[in-house]
């Protein structure tokens, strides 16, 4: 199960970091979150939850420091803490199968140069789900997911039990041009400046492990 998404935008270059996600879209046969809820009384969910614990603090980048590919490398660290939590071995696999998802799922040519198209979340959660994502360390073997669902990004305790039940969520987000100047590196920390530049030409798509008050940090997870 993976959970889903957010709003707008492409993709740019910036100090050792790519972004990647574009503009989201729309399938009614998707269904939410919280309408699977509405035949149900869920019960609270718990206030905090970590499955990154006892976790290494680099999992990898997954070629994301090279290419736009955050919406395939979002899944292979979802790989990470499935697997860490269930077997208490972390799956990683290699760069390799990860840019073979970009270019399987986001059409990315890697002849062209440069760091891709980006991709979106919904095409590239659709083709996990038919196709699967290479695997293994010559890509050849497959890895489905079972199904995924879209979360109310607006519903902070949507977003909260879709991590607590599926152990991941899959969510885009909007990066303000200000924290990301020319030429640096971006902010280690950063709140919403409404006199600053805040035009969304970035994006990211990430994994967040633990539900916490927004959606999370421009990393994956």
């Amino acid at each position: 199960m993976a959970t889903m998404t957010n709003t707008t935008t492409a993709t740019s270059t910036r100090v050792g970091l790519k972004l990647g996600r574009l503009a989201r879209s729309f399938n009614p046969k998707i269904p939410m979150l919280h309408t699977l809820l509405e035949a149900v009384a869920p019960t609270p969910v718990v206030a905090a939850v970590d499955y990154t614990k006892n976790m290494p603090a680099n999992l990898g980048m997954m070629a994301n420091d090279t290419l736009g590919d955050c919406t395939c490398a979002a899944f292979y660290h979802a790989l990470q803490v499935w697997s860490f939590n269930a077997l208490t071995k972390i799956d990683t696999e290699p760069d390799l199968d990860v840019v073979k998802l970009y270019e399987l799922a986001c059409g990315y040519n890697p002849a062209q140069g440069g760091e891709g198209p980006g991709g979106n979340e919904q095409h590239v959660l659709t083709y996990l789900l038919k196709k699967g994502a290479p695997y293994g360390p010559d890509g050849t073997q497959t890895q489905k997911i079972d199904a995924f669902v879209e979360i109310d990004v607006k519903n902070i305790d949507n977003i909260k039990r879709g991590i607590y039940g599926a152990g991941v969520a899959y969510i885009g987000f909007n990066v303000p041009q200000f924290i990301m100047p020319a030429g640096q590196e971006p902010l280690k920390v950063w709140d919403v400046d409404p006199n600053a530049d805040n035009t969304r030409s970035f994006s990211q798509a990430t994994t967040p492990m633990e539900p916490p008050s927004s959606p999370g940090a421009a990393t994956t997870p």
